[in-house]
């Protein structure tokens, strides 16, 4: 009988191709002998030095919910201070009983005093450690840490969803909301043509809610230089394209519903002073949800109305963020062909001399109860 000849190199291959899938499953750490952190907190400490909050859930509200007694929080706080962010993480794992583990990590905040002085340093640590995922929520803390770290979610939610769902897209029914990630923040601290807004929050003293959004902080660089109130995230969300057609405006007489919005650069250039300058036109498609029986209000009244007041606050969100240099629009990427790479590093001089012009266009499609 005549034997084939690759049968056994084909059973060798099958045998290693097994091997290898088998073999990651040696290593891998059961869930029991885990600390798995949920929130990592980063405070500035006295001597220069940082304070590491990291918050984790207790292994029984995982697994059997939360136990009764005096202590029924369903999380475990530890923090530790040291000159560096590594070196107060490898303190924290001496006091911890299990391995500790950071790729859970959904949400991580800082102080506004360590914001104020430079965060890049910290983000740094954290892309090139790849300790914690570059896609946590990010975060600033107005106020005292320990009231936001020991708040419990009223719907009986786990230590981590406590943030996660309060930066959630759609947190409280409103959109207006500003909301980024750890990589997006690092992003904007390396590109000299841009800057970002980042959640300001603090810990809620009613306890109605565990917390609260105070605003959104601008930057110059990686330093905190000012916060945004909330209302005017509006405006921003628009000039930013980040609309997702639940936005709601009350304006006057009725409420309407910004479905969609559309942004056309008709400007970009430099003009005769060397100095940028921009011309946008915004066209809002809106919707009525209702009005007021009591009051007439025309058509073109409401989308004039609704468009003054886009427009304003556009102007007054530049208006404040202009001395400092900080290109929260980031205009400064669509002027990548119209100025040498060599003024790269000089856009936020340049953004405060810049010339921005906008035009505000709203149109109504649904008139529904509107009274004429």
């Amino acid at each position: 009988m005549k034997r084939e000849p690759f049968r056994p190199i084909i059973k060798s291959i099958l045998i290693f191709s097994f091997l290898l899938l088998v073999s990651g499953c040696w290593d891998v750490k059961d869930i029991d002998n885990r600390m798995i952190a949920v929130v990592l907190g980063l405070k500035s400490a006295e001597d220069d030095n940082v304070e590491v909050y990291m918050k984790f859930p207790k292994p029984e509200t995982m697994t059997k919910g939360s136990s009764g007694g005096s202590d029924d929080k369903p999380f475990i706080i530890v923090r530790e201070t040291a000159p560096t962010v590594f070196a107060a993480i490898n303190q924290i794992k001496l006091k911890l009983p299990k391995s500790l583990d950071l790729q859970s990590i959904q949400t991580v905040v800082v102080d506004e005093e360590l914001s104020q002085k430079g965060l890049l340093p910290y983000l740094e640590f954290i892309i090139r450690s790849r300790m914690v995922p570059v896609d946590a929520n990010f975060a600033i803390v107005k106020g005292e840490f320990p009231p936001l770290f020991h708040s419990k979610a009223q719907t009986g939610d786990s230590a981590g969803m406590l943030f996660n769902n309060f930066f959630d897209e759609s947190a409280g029914g409103s959109p207006i909301k500003s909301n980024i990630r750890i990589w997006e923040v690092y992003r904007s601290f390396s590109n000299p043509l841009e800057s970002c807004l980042v959640p300001v929050i603090r810990a809620d003293e009613q306890q109605d809610t565990p917390i609260s959004m105070e605003g959104s902080g601008y930057f110059t660089g990686d330093r905190l230089v000012g916060i945004l109130p909330q209302k005017n995230l509006l405006s921003y969300s628009i000039l930013s394209q980040n609309v997702r057609g639940e936005e709601v405006m009350v304006v006057e007489n009725a409420d309407v519903r910004i479905q969609k919005n559309k942004i056309e650069y008709t400007e970009i250039g430099l003009n005769s002073y060397g100095k940028p300058h921009v011309h946008l036109k915004v066209t809002l498609e809106l919707s009525l949800i209702d009005s007021n029986f009591l009051n007439k209000i025309s058509k073109d009244d409401l989308e004039n109305k609704v468009s003054s007041i886009i427009e304003n606050k556009a102007k007054e969100i530049i208006e404040v963020t202009k001395p400092e240099g900080a290109d929260i629009f980031q205009f400064g990427n669509r002027f990548r062909g119209k100025i040498s790479t060599d003024q790269y590093e000089q856009w936020p001089k340049l953004y405060k001399d810049m010339e921005v012009e906008i035009e505000v266009k709203s149109h109504l499609r649904k008139t529904g109860l509107l009274k004429y």
